[in-house]
Parts: C-alpha cells; sequence; structure tokens
C-alpha cells in the first residue's frame, strides 16, 4: 500500500470523525481519572468530565468539517463549531482548533510542512494558558510535540514522520514498577488536582516490586504509586496480602488525600496496620 503524502478536505474530515468515535469509547475512563470522593458519594448524575468534553468538542469539529469544499473553510467552521467549548478541555480544544484554522489558511493539502504549522499554531494558541504550576498540562505537551514536528519537517519528513515524530516529541515521560519474575497488572489511575499529580494502583504476583526511590514491596500484593506532573516518585505504598487481594478503585479528594478500594482475603498489611478479612 502506498504511502500516504497528503491530507484533502475529505480526508481530514474523516480522520476527526475517527477521532470522536475512539474518544467517544474512551471518555468515561477519562472522566475518572478526576473524580474525587466526593463525586463517588454525590447523588443524581454527574456533571460532563474532561473526557466526555473532550469528546464532544472533537465530534462537533467532525460535524462542522464534513462537507467543506477546501481546508481554509474547514478550518473556520471547526474553529468556528468549538469556539464556546465548556470546561478545561472544551476550552483547551477551542485553542487547539483555532490554531489549527490559522494553519490550514490558504492550504491546498496537508503534508508534513503543513502539519508541521498546524501543530505550531495550536502550540502558541496554548501558550497563554500555561500559569507554570503544570509543567506537564496541555501547553507543554503541544509545545513539544510541535517543536518535535517542525524539527522533522525541516529534516523534509512527509506527513507520516511528522505525525510520529510530534507523537513521540508528546510523551513526555514514562515510568514503570516491576520485579524480576514476577507480574504486574495497574488496575486503577486517578488524578491529583491540588499537585497535578497522578497516581496508579494495582498488584503484582512477586515479592521485591520496586515502586521507586527507596520504596521495594517485600511481598506479593497491591501497589499504589504516586508520581508528579514530571514524571517524578513522590511516594508508593505496599498492600501486602496472605492470599489474594485486587485495588479496583482510586480517587482523591481536593486537600490531597487518596483513597483506595479493592478486596483481599486472609490479611492485608497497609503500612504498620493490618486488616483481617471478615469471610
Amino acid at each position: 500500500m502506498a504511502e500516504l503524502r497528503a491530507l484533502s478536505p475529505a480526508d481530514l474530515s474523516g480522520v476527526l470523525r475517527s477521532c470522536a468515535d475512539v474518544l467517544a469509547d474512551h471518555a468515561p475512563a477519562v472522566d475518572a481519572l478526576e473524580l474525587t470522593e466526593e463525586d463517588l458519594l454525590a447523588e443524581g448524575e454527574l456533571p460532563a468530565g474532561p473526557g466526555t468534553l473532550l469528546a464532544r468538542g472533537v465530534a462537533a469539529a467532525a460535524a462542522a468539517a464534513a462537507g467543506t469544499a477546501d481546508l481554509t473553510r474547514l478550518g473556520e467552521a471547526v474553529a468556528t463549531a468549538c469556539a464556546g467549548g465548556h470546561g478545561r478541555a472544551g476550552r483547551f480544544w477551542a485553542a487547539v482548533t483555532a490554531g489549527w484554522a490559522e494553519g490550514l489558511r490558504n492550504a491546498d493539502v496537508v503534508d508534513g510542512g503543513r502539519l508541521a504549522l498546524m501543530f505550531e499554531a495550536a502550540a502558541e494558541g496554548l501558550t497563554g494558558s500555561d500559569d507554570g504550576a503544570h509543567p506537564g498540562g496541555p501547553a507543554a505537551v503541544a509545545a513539544a510535540a510541535a517543536d518535535a514536528a517542525l524539527a522533522a519537517s525541516d529534516e523534509g519528513a512527509g506527513l507520516a514522520e511528522v505525525l510520529l515524530a510530534a507523537a513521540d516529541g508528546a510523551t513526555l515521560w514514562a515510568a514503570s514498577v516491576g520485579t524480576a519474575g514476577g507480574t504486574e497488572v495497574a488496575c486503577a489511575a486517578a488524578f491529583d488536582a491540588s499537585t497535578n499529580s497522578f497516581l496508579v494502583a494495582g498488584v503484582a504476583t512477586g515479592g521485591g516490586l520496586f515502586l521507586g526511590g527507596s520504596t521495594t514491596c517485600a511481598a506479593a500484593g497491591g501497589f499504589v504509586v504516586k508520581r508528579s506532573a514530571a514524571g517524578a516518585f513522590v511516594w508508593g505504598v505496599c498492600l501486602a496480602y496472605t492470599f489474594v487481594s485486587q485495588t479496583g478503585g482510586l480517587s482523591t479528594d481536593a486537600s490531597g488525600n487518596v483513597y483506595a478500594a479493592g478486596s483481599f482475603s486472609g490479611t492485608l498489611t497497609v503500612g504498620s496496620s493490618t486488616l483481617t478479612s471478615a469471610g
């Protein structure tokens, strides 16, 4: 199959529709990352979360792009449709699409160079949202993606190469936990808005589980790990069990307190406290 070197208005419209469908499928999981204890205990329907708001924005963009005659009109239609986005996710998407409209002006096709300009314009639109307190926020991700895309374009990269470079550049950090011979499974995740940090909970089948820093779990069991927006290890907690356990839920409150829920049989040791299963 020949490599796709450029996108027409119809191609770009199709890309937006595909993105909208994928985001709609994953919106509930993204929404859950920002659920707090108060949200979980509240009665009635919760307001739309960031995943839902972003999915709605991309769906609006796809609908606006459908049938547009050229890329200039496509960019203008998408930016207009998304200008009134709600919440942080909606405002982020509005800034991105406004930048795209600038990048698409007078374009015949979207090739590698044009795509890099779109990334650059979107990053510039998000610059004003960077308050300096959220190093892993959308503005930082967009800037990293734009820098990587422009560098690839300057080297003569095509559409696919520029897109891959932007995706790689937008990866600010990656981290792992692990043992030499065991298996680790992540079961839940949460975002701590008070410190702009990330938490992951899971279970491990073997001892010697290294969580980060100087924290290693001596026995098999559950774990909770917190990392900063820049990926630095903040703390880790080991949940040692005698038979079986699973960490199934994780949330934070406005003060940054962390709440983990799950199941176990036998005993479960958390710090200096040991719990005994009721049955």
